[in-house]
């Protein structure tokens, strides 16, 4: 038993041992030609693995997106991480396009890439933030679809519970949950 219970605790407290990919700048000099040949046909690997499958990768990651909306405009903020070449999806739709996008501070633009606002950026660290006109606070808002964290104030209220549908719809109204009307 003491063995099982040091067993255990040599892998939950010697975490440092895992072997961790190499910067193409350590590897050894021997090996440096062989770098590519090794490489070759794997395009994600600079790219984290997903916690729970190392298998799959993702090349961009998101930070919480801010939104901050009235019933005249809305106003956007996000950070990207990109280890790889990406298209990033902006919040909005052709009904609702974001406006005055910017990257890093700098005007940016925006295209349609699988019929969604997007922009194609390099690797490295991104703030982009954006605004929205309407007439009146739209029934949802899209989002792309990997968004994980939303804070979410609207007329400069906190929702504390954004109801954020799978497909990456944000209702910013109540919404009709089948209620039937009273009968009098």
């Amino acid at each position: 038993m003491k063995r099982l219970i040091g067993l255990v605790a040599l892998l939950v407290f010697n975490t440092g041992s895992f072997a961790q990919p190499l910067a193409p700048a350590d590897v050894p000099e021997p090996l440096k030609p062989w770098t590519d040949w090794v490489l070759y046909g794997e395009t994600n690997y600079q790219c984290p693995f997903v916690y729970s499958d190392h298998k799959q990768r993702t090349c961009a990651w998101p930070s919480e997106l801010k939104l901050e909306l009235t019933n005249k405009q809305g106003r956007f903020t996000q950070q990207w991480q990109v280890y790889q070449e990406a298209w990033i999806s902006l919040p909005g739709n052709e009904k609702h396009w974001p406006q005055s996008v910017s990257l890093n501070d700098k005007p940016a633009l925006v295209v349609a890439h699988q019929q969604h606002p997007a922009i194609k950026l390099k690797p490295g660290r991104y703030s982009i933030s954006g605004e929205f006109n309407w007439d009146r606070l739209p029934e949802a808002l899209q989002v792309p679809s990997n968004t994980g964290l939303v804070s979410l104030k609207v007329n400069n209220k906190r929702v504390l519970f954004p109801d954020l549908a799978a497909n990456g719809r944000l209702w910013l109204r109540e919404r009709d949950a089948g209620k039937k009307a009273q009968e009098h």
